[in-house]
């Protein structure tokens, strides 16, 4: 049988099966261990769009374990739209930029023409408050995700407490359209594992239809094969640095120590 010239067809023995080239994120939803410092069950989402299919919220309610939100848009076309079963965060600017996790909501219903959204669970606090108090000036909205359950068999995924995917350490995870995933298993003596997970850590996963394949580093094991490289998170990666200094002594008095920052001249006039 000769190989079709068509670009758009899909090879057979192709590996990434999609109809469109892909961004795929898979980013940790809850680390190893929670904010106290206390172990947790880690767990992922994953989005084929790098978590980018975002809807500008322009009305917030909440309460008796449901959460109703009016949307500036539903999306541009079906690919970019919501459906009902699907998980999304509700995050305001302070919650990205404190770096905070959000819950996962499953979307319950939508009325289309009035672009009003019902969602199981009830968003972050912090989120309910800036809505209550600042209206639109925190920038809510909503953030969807394409994870779903499936059957664990088939390398399907299953959702913890938290409504994200758990982490299954040394085994293949799948996504969708050929693509898995897996943790690489690292554990001590007693099978504990060694892994640390940060809430927010996230990986990139190209996928592309010209190649049937996802574009990810590879290296050969001990038998000369290739296979896919276990890699640490591409980010999120945070700097820092002083602007000065506050001292407080044992009185709780407050004096300034100095301004670190880094004074310079115009270059030009």
């Amino acid at each position: 049988m000769t190989a079709s010239t068509d670009p758009c067809t899909i090879p057979p023995d192709a590996r990434y099966r999609g109809p469109e080239n892909q961004l795929y994120r898979v980013e940790i939803h809850t680390g190893n261990r929670d904010p106290l410092g206390n172990l947790a069950t880690p767990s992922f989402k994953w989005s084929r769009e790098n978590g980018s299919v975002i809807y500008a919220i322009v009305g917030l309610a909440a309460g008796s374990g449901a959460t109703t939100v009016t949307l500036e848009s539903l999306g541009r076309d079906d690919r970019f739209t919501l459906a009902e079963g699907e998980w999304v965060e509700i995050q305001d600017d302070d919650t990205v930029l404190q770096n905070r996790v959000s819950p996962l909501l499953q979307v319950q219903s939508i009325d289309r023409p009035s672009r009003i959204v019902t969602l199981s669970g009830t968003p972050d606090a912090t989120v309910l408050q800036n809505f209550n108090k600042q209206g639109l000036a925190r920038h809510p909205l909503v953030r969807r995700w394409d994870h779903q359950a499936g059957g664990p068999a088939d390398g399907g995924l299953t959702l913890g407490v938290d409504n994200a995917a758990l982490i299954q350490e040394g085994i293949w995870l799948e996504l969708e359209n050929g693509v898995q995933i897996q943790f690489q298993k690292l554990a001590d003596a007693n099978g504990n594992s060694l892994n640390v997970y940060h809430s927010s850590d996230y990986w990139l996963i190209p996928a592309r239809t010209a190649t049937g394949d996802v574009e990810w580093p590879t290296e050969l094991d001990g038998g000369g094969s290739s296979v896919p490289l276990a890699k640490s998170p591409d980010g999120v990666q945070h700097h820092y640095t002083p602007f000065g200094i506050i001292l407080v002594d044992a009185s709780n008095n407050v004096t300034s120590g100095g301004d670190c920052r880094k004074q310079f001249s115009p270059q030009a006039h």
